[in-house]
């Protein structure tokens, strides 16, 4: 039996296939109007450049077209590749030329023929190729599109209102951010519907006709004790309704009109769907028993956990993983553990990782001298295994509260400047270590100082806000972003590979610009442009950055709204 989720999953692939297939389907009279420009060109006047930018569209044509199921038209794009071929080797004073002419005119008519009946719509997403000081655009070729799910997409909200048109704006705006959204405009078929799919939160608007406030409230409870999380929204604000809304046991009083990026936030936290990332724990023991036997249980507790019997590797451990909290046994052979612990608080980017000190021994003076050389606690090597998981966890909680202060943007929750930057040389370094691919992604929201100017800061905040949103519900836990400074993102995406960083910033940009914002009762849209680089040919991230840089500007001076990539 396939499980709902599976299916919607399936269903919301195929669905992204056929837009994805809908949108190049749109854009096949550009590229040809391109090539037949370029020939045109090229007929009259011999330019290297412009004869290799058109055998270089001719066979992006026949990769593209084949991947999105247009077998003739790849067929016919090859032939026309073919018949390119005696052109780009013959020279201006070839007698041969008219007949190549010829040749070359009869395939282009052909193609063209193919691609009259072809209709649909596309956005623009380009790519960055240096050329010299040139920079020549692309169409993307998407050859190996995966769409990438995350519990967000998988989580059911059902939405009680009457109001058609205030209703589907609000769906659209929830479901752009990955959530399923089902809009009901009386209560009974929701009730009906319940009984065989059961939604994560129900969203209840508090006014309907033939429905008493009173009615919605004991809907809310009854919801809630069959384990249904729900949310009063209303346009009043009174005391009554607010305490009415926690008596019927709502988890949120959601006010008119709707701060959705707040609402958002609201929902990741009730339904606890954020990515998870276990507690990263690293363990150092020089007995080879001890630490396998810590690992066994720590993991089975959730956490991940690293673990070494040298002391001389932690440094090249602590700058490999990161992880949330170090424990040092206290009396190894080689280092002894306060030795350790004080090497390790000379770096100052391990200053904020909490230490505990694990020994036979429990004595009072002892604690007091490992604190001196920042350990946050001494625990017995005998303490319950269920005390220690406790102690663990409670200091892992602690510090990343703590941490939120220190390296997080206030505005936003994501990284500041610095975290960001420390994060993508991590995510860089990895990458060399292991041979893999990784991509950074700089975003800059398009015209941004004119909404601060017109519309004021607050609005401005607002916009950022919805964005940061967006890109932490639709990114992977494994992928890191921060706020770069202003109204510029930067976004990590470990072992990705160019194109699939390009397909989903790409994705990311289409959807928010659907986004409406409202300002004194008007409603405006606000876009983004994005610039994607890859590590392999980057010798340092401030190279890697510099490119994606480049590409950013390259979409910004060509139009903006537009996610280009640098190849190079």
């Amino acid at each position: 039996m396939v499980c709902p989720a599976m299916k919607d999953a399936k269903s919301t692939f195929e669905e992204n296939l056929k837009r994805l297939k809908e949108q190049y389907q749109n854009q096949l009279p550009e590229k040809i109007k391109a090539i037949v420009t370029d020939w045109k060109v090229i007929k009259t006047t011999w330019d290297q450049e412009i004869l290799t930018r058109l055998h270089r569209n001719v066979h992006s044509l026949i990769g593209t077209s084949g991947t999105f199921g247009f077998t003739a038209l790849s067929t016919q794009a090859r032939e026309l590749e073919t018949s390119l071929k005696p052109f780009t080797q013959a020279s201006p004073e070839s007698a041969n030329l008219p007949q190549i002419y010829q040749q070359i005119e009869s395939k282009l008519r052909k193609l063209l023929q193919l691609v009259e009946d072809i209709t649909g719509a596309i956005a623009e997403f380009s790519y960055t190729v240096k050329t010299g000081s040139e920079s020549v655009k692309e169409i993307v070729e998407i050859d190996n599109f995966q769409l990438q799910h995350n519990l967000i997409e998988q989580t059911l909200i059902y939405y009680l209102d009457d109001d058609m048109a205030a209703s589907a704006a609000f769906t659209d705006s929830l479901s752009a951010y990955g959530f399923t959204v089902v809009h009901y405009r009386e209560p009974i078929s929701m009730i009906e519907q319940i009984e065989t799919r059961v939604p994560a939160l129900v969203i209840l608007d508090l006014i309907l006709p033939d429905y008493s406030e009173d009615k919605i409230f004991n809907l809310s409870k009854q919801l809630t004790e069959k384990n249904i999380k729900t949310f009063i929204l209303s346009g009043k604000s009174d005391f009554d309704s607010r305490l009415a809304a926690v008596r019927s046991h709502a988890s949120a009083y959601v006010k008119k009109p709707a701060d959705v990026p707040s609402l958002v936030n609201s929902i990741r936290v009730e339904l606890n769907i954020t990515p998870f990332k276990p507690p990263h724990i690293l363990f150092v023991d020089d007995q080879d028993a001890v630490l396998q036997y810590y690992q066994s249980v720590l993991s089975a507790a959730g956490m991940r956990v690293e673990i070494t019997n040298n002391p001389l590797t932690v440094l090249d451990l602590l700058d490999a993983y990161r992880p949330d909290l170090i424990v040092l046994d206290v009396n190894m052979p080689l280092v002894s553990g306060d030795e350790l612990a004080a090497v390790i608080r000379q770096h100052s980017e391990y200053q904020s990782i909490p230490i505990l000190f694990f020994s036979n021994d429990n004595q009072p003076e002892q604690k007091t001298q490992l604190l001196e050389v920042g350990s946050d606690d001494l625990l017995h090597k005998g303490m319950p295994v269920g005390d220690l998981i406790r102690q663990i966890k409670s200091r892992v909680d602690r510090a990343k509260i703590l941490s939120s202060f220190m390296y997080e943007d206030s505005l936003t929750g994501l990284f500041n400047h610095a975290q960001i930057q420390a994060y993508a040389e991590k995510a860089f370094a990895v990458a060399k270590r292991h041979k893999q691919q990784a991509c950074i992604a700089m975003l800059d929201l398009d015209n941004f100082k004119q909404i601060n100017d017109s519309r004021g800061h607050q609005t401005g905040d607002k916009v950022l806000k919805a964005l940061s949103q967006l890109l932490q519900q639709r990114l992977r836990s494994s992928d890191i972003i921060g706020r770069y400074g202003g109204e510029e993102f930067l976004v990590v995406l470990p072992n990705t590979s160019l194109n699939d960083a390009g397909v989903l910033v790409n994705d990311l940009r289409k959807t928010f610009q659907l986004f409406e914002f409202v300002d004194s009762l008007q409603e405006f849209n606000v876009t983004f442009s994005a610039g994607i680089a890859e590590s392999t040919h980057c010798d340092s991230v401030a190279d890697l950055v510099l490119k994606a840089d480049d590409a950013l500007y390259r979409a910004k001076s060509s139009g903006k709204n537009k996610v280009c990539v640098n190849l190079h």
